[in-house]
C-alpha cells in the first residue's frame, strides 16, 4: 500500500514541530509538548520516525530499560492514516530492538482503540492483562480500561 520511499530516522528534540504536527489531530494523547520535548532528551527514550521525502509521517517512542522496551506513543499523520506506514515503522522498531537483545516489548491501549490493537495483535502482540479505568473519557469523568500487551522478542 506504501508507494513513496521511506526512511527511518532516530528522532531527537529538533524533530519536536514535526511530532507535534502529527499529535494535533489527536487530542486523546497524554502528552504534552513540554513532556515530548522532555521525553525525547532522556538517554532511555528512542523515538523513532518514517519519513516520505523530507515529512515526518509517522512516528513511535519507547522507553527502555535493561532487556525490556516500551511502546509509550505511536502516531501516523491523519493524511497517512490506515495506509501501513504505522505497521512499517512498528516492524521496524521490533527488528531494532530484536538486534539490540532487548527480550520484551509491553504497550498499553485503550480497550477501545480497535485499529491499534489490530495493529499490534499483527505484530504478534498478545493481550497480558486489563487496568481497569485507567484512561480518562473526554469531556467526562469516567474512564476507559486499558489492555496491556506485550511481544516476546527471543
Amino acid at each position: 500500500m506504501i508507494s513513496k520511499p521511506l526512511k527511518i530516522k532516530i528522532l531527537n528534540a529538533a524533530n519536536l514541530s514535526g511530532i507535534l504536527d502529527i499529535c494535533k489531530d489527536y487530542p486523546e494523547l497524554p502528552w504534552s509538548s513540554t513532556q515530548l520535548q522532555e521525553g525525547l532528551l532522556q538517554p532511555h527514550t528512542i523515538a523513532l520516525g518514517l519519513f516520505t521525502d523530507s515529512r515526518l509521517v509517522a512516528f513511535s517512542i519507547f522507553n527502555v530499560a535493561l532487556d525490556e522496551a516500551e511502546l509509550l506513543l505511536i502516531a501516523t499523520h491523519v493524511d497517512f492514516i490506515r495506509q501501513g506506514y504505522g505497521l512499517c515503522l512498528l516492524e521496524h522498531a521490533i527488528a531494532l530492538f530484536a538486534q539490540k537483545n532487548i527480550q520484551k516489548l509491553f504497550l498499553e491501549v485503550r480497550a477501545s482503540n480497535h485499529a491499534a490493537i489490530k495493529l499490534y495483535e499483527r505484530c504478534q502482540f498478545t493481550s497480558l492483562s486489563v487496568r481497569k479505568n485507567y484512561y480518562p473519557l473526554a469531556d467526562t469523568d469516567q474512564r476507559e480500561d486499558a489492555l496491556i500487551m506485550s511481544l516476546l522478542l527471543t
